[in-house]
């Protein structure tokens, strides 16, 4: 072993030596840091639990003296019974004699108080509290004065220590267990069980312990007792905190530490290694190359060729040897490189033409590779010259089948481009239609104060051609129409202009709605699909709260009579059959729904229609807003994607008077 390695491994024991004296002594000081601060986790836990406490008696306090206040032991009663839900479990009230008057609930036992302590909640009138057992746990006594005019001097309440636990646990870990002198749980929050902590805590040293359990991570377990104002046991507040992050950071840190400490001793090593063979070393290497360039290897690398001595001129010589040799080698690898180049851009060319031919050019092709490729054959340049003259020789071939192929290629392009202008021409058809659609949308109804009336249209992902339309026909008579054809595209449009100008038309002039659709239909049924183009008639007189409708193709219309109450107003069998007008007479401030065939069909739609029923059923607002919004929020007017070939249109009218 050579001087400079038996220094190098002297002085790596000495950095070992010292790294594992440092790791001892933060093992040590992390154990002092723990011991320190198990006592400042257990006092930490003990001023939040005493401060719930007294907060939760705060509260209770107050909620039982305003509910006893008034001086009547009936209302009291009464008034006591929605503290249950708060976990007041027992109220009893005393008068200025300290004699029990009421016991809340009834036929429960009074809670009794020493003298003393009577005394000092009617006399003193001060109030106090304390966590005491009960006969099923423990809970917490609250106790307090009354109102000056009222019968009631004082009261003792009960309360459960659960939700005053639930508060410790949000506000200082993850899960809490209220324990009796038993040590049995005698109120829990949080998700951990009892019996995944019990283990632990009963073999703790101290206020702390760890539970072990894998699956509930790093769990830090604090215990404090509880003791009754003489100094006896009551139990243990046991609360439980996630220290998974904190134990990780530790982690983390101890693994950052190591490997600094590691990182530096590494760098000392190097940096010692460095010094002593910038010292000692260049003498080794310097033989060694010797002895490679006695045995014609070039690749030897010469160091100490900027010494100014005896070795420093023996290198400088071998180098420029080394170097001479090194030229000569790079000139004859660059010329095959060149070659090697030339050969590899010909066969790319050829196989990238080929990939463009037919099978028979393709085959073709690969005979003029293989025979470029031979020609090629031979030393260096010239047969580099004999390939290169070959490959021009063949793609000037080619060059005509790619121009034939091209005019080709033009041809199909133009045809492709017709179809384009096509599809564009029926697109801005398509685009029309649907502007038809939004102007047959009504605008501008001059409000009244009798009816409020709204309407929405969520077109389908293609033309569909559904409106709705409403109008006045005199001061208090409102016309609704709607209509949907059975198919959509442009001629549904059309339809839709129809049927919409036609009710319009016969409305206004005096028509009732069953007439008026009648001959609507006998309009559209000379037209494509046009006995089955779905459409309805409404009139909403004011005054007398009437509707009147007629509808084919059309699910009944719902009446919200008020809020929570929806049902439809279906005719009779008979009208149903002949389109015939159906009358309905609805209380004051009522309000009807009208949903076309695209949101409730006519027929087999039991499904949509409850669907509908229900989310008007549920809506919190009777004004046509509301209930199309309450639509809206049940997803039946949501806007419409790919796969609903559907127009959803919906009116909504409420009597105002």
């Amino acid at each position: 072993m050579s001087i400079v390695r038996r220094v190098i491994l002297l002085f790596a024991l000495s950095i070992t030596l010292l790294a594992l004296v440092l790791t001892a002594v933060t093992v040590v000081r992390r154990g002092l840091e723990s011991s320190l601060t198990e006592d400042t986790e257990r006092l930490a836990l003990q001023r939040v639990w005493e401060a719930t406490v007294a907060e939760a008696a705060d509260v209770t306090r107050t909620r039982v003296a305003a509910a006893i206040g008034g001086g009547d032991m009936v209302d009291a009663m009464a008034a006591l019974d929605p503290l249950a839900a708060s976990g007041i479990r027992e109220v009893t009230v005393y008068d200025s004699l300290g004699q029990v008057i009421l016991v809340w609930p009834p036929g429960a036992a009074p809670t009794r108080l020493d003298e003393r302590r009577v005394s000092q909640l009617v006399s003193a009138r001060r109030g106090f509290h304390t966590v005491s057992s009960a006969p099923d746990g423990l809970a917490l006594l609250v106790a307090g004065a009354g109102g000056d005019a009222s019968a009631a001097k004082g009261f003792v309440a009960v309360q459960q220590l659960g939700p005053v636990l639930g508060q410790v646990v949000r506000t200082a870990g993850v899960a809490g267990f209220l324990l009796d002198p038993a040590g049995r749980p005698a109120a829990a929050a949080g998700a951990i069980e009892w019996p995944e902590v019990a283990d632990a805590f009963a073999n703790r040293a101290g206020a702390t312990f760890e539970v072990t359990q894998a699956q509930l991570g790093a769990v830090q377990g604090v215990a404090v007792p509880l003791r009754q104002p003489g100094g006896q046991p009551q139990g243990h507040v046991v609360v439980l905190r996630d220290r998974t992050l904190f134990v990780r950071w530790l982690d983390v840190m101890d693994g950052l530490s190591l490997t600094l400490v590691l990182g530096v001793c590494a760098l000392l090593i190097f940096a010692m290694r460095w010094f002593l063979v910038r010292t000692l070393g260049p003498l080794e290497p310097a033989i060694a190359a010797l002895s490679q360039l006695s045995r014609g290897s070039t690749s030897v690398e010469v160091p100490g060729h900027e010494r100014g001595d005896e070795i420093g001129e023996m290198a400088r010589s071998i180098k420029i040897f080394r170097d001479r040799v090194r030229r000569l080698r790079d000139s004859e690898e660059q010329r095959s490189r060149q070659w090697a180049r030339q050969q590899d851009f010909i066969r790319a060319q050829m196989m990238q033409m080929a990939n463009t031919l037919s099978p028979e050019g393709r085959d073709s092709l690969l005979a003029d590779l293989a025979r470029i490729e031979m020609m090629s054959s031979g030393d260096g340049a010239r047969g580099g010259d004999r390939a290169l003259a070959a490959a021009v020789e063949v793609m000037a071939e080619r060059v005509g089948d790619q121009h034939r192929r091209l005019e080709k290629l033009v041809t199909e392009l133009r045809a492709a481009l017709e179809t384009k202008t096509e599809l564009f021409q029926l697109q801005q058809q398509l685009e029309i239609a649907r502007r038809m659609q939004q102007s047959m949308l009504p605008r501008g109804l001059l409000p009244r104060p009798s009816l409020d009336v709204g309407g929405l249209l969520v077109p389908a992902s293609d033309f569909d051609g559904a409106f709705y339309d409403y109008f006045w026909l005199d001061e208090t008579t409102l016309a609704v129409t709607l209509g949907q054809p059975a198919a959509g595209g442009l001629a549904g449009g059309f339809q839709s202009a129809t049927a919409r100008a036609s009710l319009r038309a016969l409305l206004a002039a005096g028509m009732t709605p069953g007439p008026a659709l009648e001959r609507t239909r006998q309009l559209l049924s000379g037209e494509d699909n046009g006995d089955a183009y779905a459409v309805m008639a409404v009139t909403l007189d004011a005054p007398s709260a009437t509707v009147t409708w007629a509808g084919w193709g059309f699910a009944p219309p719902v009446a919200v009579r008020r809020l929570g109450d929806a049902v439809e107003l279906a005719r009779t069998a008979e009208a149903e059959a002949a389109a015939g007008e159906g009358a309905f007479d609805l209380p004051a401030r009522s309000a009807v729904v009208f949903p076309s065939p695209g949101l409730v069909p006519a027929h087999g739609s039991a499904p949509a229609r409850a669907r509908v029923a229900e989310a008007l059923r549920a809506a919190d607002d009777p004004s046509p807003e509301g209930l199309l919004t309450a639509l809206r929020n049940e997803g039946l007017l949501e806007t419409a994607t790919g796969g609903n070939l559907r127009d959803r249109a919906c009116v909504a009218v409420r009597f105002l008077a």
